[in-house]
């Protein structure tokens, strides 16, 4: 609980709101703005949503880690790189950033669409694509993230839009790409359409979580004794509780723990 006590975290959950906020508004506005269908459709969507993760991520990097997605919040969590109170307060501001961005877009849409995912496929094949998409996106993140690693020599913030336009490309046509549950759950409250709306939570998260723990456990395994891990799980990793000590006359915070220090 040492983590609820500093400004830090409070603006980091702040941020995370923000952030999602601004990314539903820019990408609801982007599937509702023209009664358009077919290719070019869904290519200003894919780039939309694309372009909008790399901007917000490289905004808002370094005072949340711009997770601005729940299954990425619930991979870094299995990943033992944030505690799990950062995580529920996490994907509550992501939630309420999602709804309140969906809220905004349908006061001033023209048409009956507010961008509501919608399975084009069976429910069994929309759960599979939607795992699959997100386990790409989450991978990338907790790749281009990672502190060991000293070969990055690109944008990291680039990397994961790509690979959120990436997801797009390949399930748009499919399931409308949610990849998100936040996303997906913001126009689906405001206009109370929730059919099959547990393929967009069950299959990102189990996406998110399979990334991680093949991430950690296979391809790049991370050195954390069980000790260690709970110790994150309950208190946040060490660095970033360093980072609450510091006075706030002191520009040069720390970032969060996953985005390496430079």
């Amino acid at each position: 609980m040492r983590e609820i006590k500093s400004w830090v975290f409070w603006r980091a959950v702040a941020a995370e709101f923000v952030g999602m906020l601004l990314f539903i508004f820019v990408g609801l506005s982007a599937i509702i703005g023209r009664d358009e269908k077919g290719v070019a459709q869904e290519l200003k969507v894919s780039l939309a949503f694309a372009l909008a993760i790399a901007t917000l991520v490289q905004s808002l990097g370094h005072v949340s880690g711009a997770h601005l997605n729940p299954a990425v919040t619930l991979g870094l969590l299995v990943s033992c790189q944030i505690s799990a109170l950062r995580c529920v307060f996490y994907i509550l501001a992501q939630v309420l950033g999602a709804v309140s961005a969906s809220a905004i877009v349908n006061g001033y849409k023209v048409r009956d669409s507010l961008g509501i995912n919608k399975l084009n496929v069976s429910e069994g094949s929309g759960f599979v694509i939607e795992f699959l998409a997100t386990l790409q996106l989450v991978l990338c993140v907790i790749a281009v993230t990672d502190k060991r690693r000293s070969d990055v020599k690109g944008s990291a913030p680039l990397a994961i839009g790509l690979s959120v336009g990436l997801g797009h490309f390949a399930a748009i046509s499919f399931t409308g790409c949610g990849i998100n549950p936040a996303r997906s759950l913001g126009p689906a409250v405001i206009q109370g359409k929730m059919d099959g709306h547990w393929v967009y939570w069950l299959g990102p998260m189990s996406g998110g979580i399979a990334a991680s723990l093949i991430y950690d456990f296979l391809l790049y395994p991370r050195t954390h004794s069980f000790r260690s891990r709970i110790d994150i799980l309950l208190n946040g990793p060490e660095d970033e509780n360093n980072a609450a000590e510091i006075s706030e006359e002191d520009s040069c915070t720390p970032g969060p723990s996953q985005w390496p220090k430079h």
